[in-house]
């Protein structure tokens, strides 16, 4: 067998703790009991694994990017001097070496709950634009798991008309202002899906299509300069009804054979909150409005994502293309006219972008601000581990 140690302890007392990786599938042993996943690990791609052990009931759990994959209970637990000796990582003094690159490695003294540990996994960046409200600084704090942080040209904070106590931040000038946040990366567990959520806010739309969100891959870390970038996905909101300011949320997604176009069933309106989340899928891709599913496709039009690209998600065209006079965006192209005006305003307030699909209910616990929206991403049949 191939053996590699992520992490071993030593005890006076005791046989070792290990924390390692057996013919590609990772094990937890303690107490001379051990469990393994079934699941093997893919070379030359990131993956969030974290072995649990609870004092409590003696049980034991491997999850593999927040997915549940081996859980069993150690049978005959040692008791009496467990003053730790030695800790390694990356080895068992000279053998069991393990070759590879770790990340965020981190011991808590504490079993996390299935939906602390998915977020940790999946919940790729949270901005609730609550931290710096003194200094509008152009570098925005992510309240996620990874701190990624983003950036904001021409944008404001304000204390909101969503929720009294509550920061939003508003794209005054949409010739100009954009935020972006960058470096996503995607899980093969999950199928190289993603979601993201949230708060919308238009004060005033003077443009037939305004592009709202872009969605890019790129094989470096992407950037608003980089023209190299594939374009997977842009929403658009577009006028209906000039005459009373009605609107349609319309969401482009690219692929190897074209575009698909889906339009929401609702319309939206100027000066009202609205939840927006969009839901991608392999095959499928959907539009919510308020927690209501208001457009699908099912389509083959993706492209294949591989654990070189990195995700970059725009708000705001940053990188406009003028023709005849007429403002648009270079980042993404569609058949439709994109003309943008720089009276346009709109806010955002809680946004969230997962390396997994969201369901529904999550999304709806998201809407009523729930403590914990991931707890419903979990089946029974999971478990409670």
């Amino acid at each position: 067998s191939s053996i590699a140690l992520l992490l071993a302890q030593v005890y006076e007392d005791s046989n070792n703790l290990w924390i390692g990786i057996v013919d590609r599938g990772p094990r937890l042993l303690i107490y001379q009991s051990y469990i393994q996943t079934a699941f093997k690990l893919n070379n030359f791609q990131w993956q969030y694994v974290t072995y649990t052990f609870s004092q409590v009931d003696m049980s034991l759990a491997i999850r593999i990017d927040g997915l549940l994959q081996a859980s069993g209970v150690c049978k005959n637990p040692i008791y009496g001097n467990f003053e730790i000796e030695q800790t390694t990582i990356g080895s068992a003094g000279d053998i069991y070496r393990y070759n590879g690159l770790i990340d965020q490695l981190s011991i808590a003294y504490r079993v996390k709950s299935r939906s602390d540990i998915l977020d940790e996994a999946t919940l790729v960046v949270y901005y609730n634009f609550e931290d710096n409200r003194e200094t509008n600084i152009s570098l925005i704090s992510d309240a996620g798991p990874n701190n990624i942080r983003a950036i904001g040209e021409h944008v404001t904070r304000a204390l909101g008309n969503r929720d009294t106590e509550q920061i939003y931040l508003s794209l005054n000038d949409f010739l100009l202002s954009y935020f972006q946040s960058s470096g996503f990366v995607l899980l093969a567990s999950h199928n190289y899906t993603y979601s993201y959520a949230l708060w919308l806010y238009v004060t005033n739309n003077t443009s037939l299509n305004m592009p709202l969100i872009h969605i890019v891959a790129n094989n470096e870390t992407s950037s608003t300069t980089n023209n190299q970038s594939i374009c997977l996905a842009m929403l658009v909101i577009s006028k209906t009804d000039p005459s009373n300011d009605t609107m349609q949320l319309t969401l482009y997604v690219y692929g190897s054979e074209g575009q698909s176009i889906i339009q929401s069933n609702v319309s939206i309106s100027q000066s009202f909150w609205y939840h927006i989340a969009v839901v991608s899928e392999t095959n499928t891709s959907s539009l919510y409005v308020n927690g209501t599913l208001a457009g699908s496709s099912n389509t083959i039009n993706t492209f294949e994502i591989n654990n070189e690209q990195r995700l970059t998600l725009t708000i705001g065209n940053p990188v406009p293309e003028s023709i005849n006079g007429n403002s648009y965006s270079l980042m993404c192209h569609n058949s439709e006219t994109q003309a943008i005006s720089n009276q346009s305003m709109v806010s955002i307030d809680d946004l969230r972008f997962y390396a997994r699909q969201l369901k529904v209910r999550e999304i709806q616990a998201i809407i009523n601000n729930e403590i914990d929206p991931s707890s419903y991403f979990f089946n029974d049949e999971d478990g409670f581990i």
